[in-house]
Formats: structure tokens, sequence, C-alpha cells
């Protein structure tokens, strides 16, 4: 009981921050904002393609991120060109290695979210937040439990009290805030991981193709991840993990308190890092771009509200002093 008391208020004082703390002072770091930061990145610019590495596959929800990102700078007149690069094996240790150990290479950034971060603590790395320079957080998202219409259980609480009874029933997704959400889901229903089993993929794509084989009960997954399935009627909203409906077409999910749980919330910052000998010019121009997104329409239509996201906005420094401080916070939780 302890230990939930502790996990529900560090994570409520993360939601309290995104939600309702107004920017922080400009720090020292060369990440201005407005338009004195975008005159100022003008001055420079990628000398060829900029790779953005992805550290999970293809179709899951850092995928979706990163290319909407391409897609509205697109939109908003960015004059670079963007690829990207897959480097999800060992769970993203690959890519986040690679790009650590980068030097003087202005041509590459790193799709960078609260799951990394925790995969990152998790394995032992000695990378973490400080092992890059941070140029934006762009969004925040919560989970939720889908299943297939062939499912065999009338809603999760039917599905709880099968496993208390003795039937196995399996939830798959990722690493990361897909794990974190599980773990609380057995916290609250009082299961233990062999009662409801977890089934960990490489990304929320692959998890959510396993559970369409219908090989688990249940799939875990983000919203930017999972509507397209929801609207195609592949996948059904099972619960949200949050404290509040989600919006449509996540909203006929039920919260966990009205099927008789404590509620709760695992939520998932997304943000872009670059290696940390980025120049100076070229950490400026990627803020500078970065700042013009988020101010953008497109941005706010294009994906904050297309994935049921939170409008989690920071740019440079104050991005970075806010993942440092999500990431020390999980290392105390002694998840």
């Amino acid at each position: 009981m302890k230990k939930r008391s502790i996990v529900a208020t560090i994570l409520a004082a993360v939601i309290l921050c995104s939600c309702t703390a107004a920017p922080a002072a400009p720090a020292a770091a060369p990440a201005a904002s407005g338009e004195a930061q975008t005159a100022e990145a003008q001055a420079w610019k990628p000398d060829g393609t900029v790779s953005i590495v992805c550290l999970s596959s293809a179709g899951g929800g850092s995928d979706i991120n990163t290319r909407a990102v391409i897609d509205d700078f697109a939109k908003i007149g960015v004059d670079t060109s963007f690829v990207v690069e897959y480097l999800n094996d060992g769970g993203g240790a690959v890519g986040w290695t690679k790009v650590a150990e980068m030097k003087d290479d202005n041509n590459t950034l790193m799709c960078y979210g609260f799951g990394d971060v925790i995969n990152q603590v998790k394995s032992g790395s000695p990378y973490g937040v400080d092992s890059y320079k941070v140029v934006a957080m762009v969004a925040a998202e919560q989970i939720l439990l889908l299943q297939t219409p062939d499912c065999k259980y009338a809603d999760f609480g039917a599905a709880v009290e099968a496993a208390k009874a003795g039937t196995v029933v399996s939830i798959g997704g990722s690493g990361g805030v897909d794990l974190i959400g599980y773990q609380k889901i057995l916290n609250v229903t009082g299961l233990s991981d062999a009662e409801m089993p977890y089934i960990q993929h490489n990304s929320t794509g692959e998890a959510i193709v396993t559970e369409l084989g219908n090989h688990s009960d249940y799939v875990v997954a983000k919203p930017s991840a999972c509507i397209s399935y929801v609207e195609s009627g592949d996948l059904i909203p099972a619960v949200a993990l949050c404290m509040e409906h989600l919006p449509a077409p996540l909203d006929t999910a039920p919260i966990m308190e009205e099927l008789g749980f404590e509620n709760i919330e695992a939520p998932m910052w997304r943000g872009f890092a670059a290696p940390p000998t980025i120049s100076d010019e070229a950490f400026e121009y990627c803020c500078g771009i970065f700042q013009q997104l988020v101010d953008s329409p497109e941005w706010m239509e294009d994906y904050v509200e297309k994935y049921s996201a939170s409008p989690l906005f920071m740019i440079g420094q104050e991005a970075q002093d806010y993942m440092k401080k999500t990431e020390e916070e999980y290392r105390a939780l002694g998840l």
C-alpha cells in the first residue's frame, strides 16, 4: 500500500506539472523561445538530410509521433528533409547508445519518450537524460487497455474475476509506460503476474498485431497507436488508465473506479533529443523549428487532438530539466 501511495503521489505531481505549470524562465542554454529563437536559428541550416532515430519499430507510438512531426514540419514550411532510422534492437539500446556516443553530428535527432527513459533505467544502461541535449517535448499521452470483438469477457472487471478464479488472463504491450500501467493494474486488482501475465513486445505496434491474432486477451496502448484500429472496429476500448474518460472515439472505455477499482494512470510524455556534442548553432536551429511546430495549429489538430494527447510543450533547457526530474522520480519508485 505504501508503494502504491508513493507511485500515485509522484505521477499525480507529474500530471499536475504538465497541465498547470507556467513555462519556466529561459535558462542559460541556447534555447530561447519564440520569434527571437527562430530568427537566430535561420543563420544555420542542416547540410543534407536529418536522420531521426526511432527507438521502437514501425507502427508503434514513437514511430507515429516521429512521422507526425516530419509531416507537420513540411506543412509549416520547415525547409529541411528528414528520414526515420529504426534502431530498436535491445529495446532501443542500439539507438540510444549510438546517439549518446556520436561526435560532432549536427544531422541526427532521436525521438525520446518517458518509455525510453524507463527502459534505460531498467536495463542498467549508463545512458539517460543527461547523455543528450534535449530539444523539445511535444505532447503527453495516457494509456488504455483494448480488446478484440471476440474477447470472451464482458468487461475488464469480469476478466479480473476470471483470473482470481484460476483462468490465466494475458495482457500484451511494449516496455516503458505500458509496463508501469500493467504493474499498477496488478496492484489495484490484487492479482499476481502469474494470474495475469504480461507479454512484452518491442513496440506497441507489435503488441497490437499479437492482440489482433487473439494471442493475448488484452493489449495496453497509447491513443496514437490504437485509434485507427478502434475506428475500424478491430479493437474495442476496454478500460482507460486515467482519472477521466478519454475523448472520442476512446470515450466508451470506463475508468478503473467504474469497474470497482482504484483509478490509476501512467502518462507518457514524448520529446526529441540530439547528440551531446551537437553544435550550438545546430541546437538553436532544432529548438527553433520545434518551437514553430508546437506553436502551430497544425500540430494541435494533426497530433494533439487527433490522438487524444495533452499539449505538454517545452523547448530546450526547460524540457531537459523536466525529463531529468521524471527520470529521478522513476528511479525513486524502485520498480
